[in-house]
């Protein structure tokens, strides 16, 4: 991502099996991560949600179905606590692209 500002970030992941959670944006300490935009695309059925590393959830199972794609732009962005990282956990083997973007400050 072309980041317009030093705080931006934009991070994407690919995995074939994202059925242990699978970082997708790593914490900074000090900093607060706001997530503003999700596209996650799969390729197999799957419930799928989105996690800080002590588990805590921060997107609820997201049902998908094969070959589908969610996309949202939150007009309240998620914050995550200072110095976590963010991890997606789908419920089945396949293959998965997640994309977060936001803010990191």
């Amino acid at each position: 991502m072309d980041n317009r500002y030093d705080n931006d970030f934009g991070e994407t992941i690919n995995s074939g099996n994202a059925t242990t959670a699978t970082l997708v944006v790593s914490g900074t300490e000090g900093k607060i991560l706001h997530i503003s935009d999700i596209i996650i695309s799969v390729d197999t059925e799957m419930n799928v949600q989105l996690q800080d590393q002590d588990e805590k959830v921060l997107v609820e199972k997201l049902y998908l179905p094969a070959n589908s794609v969610f996309s949202k732009s939150l007009r309240s962005p998620i914050h995550v606590t200072s110095g976590k990282g963010v991890y997606v956990k789908g419920s089945a083997v396949g293959n998965i692209t997640v994309f977060l973007g936001g803010e990191s400050k």
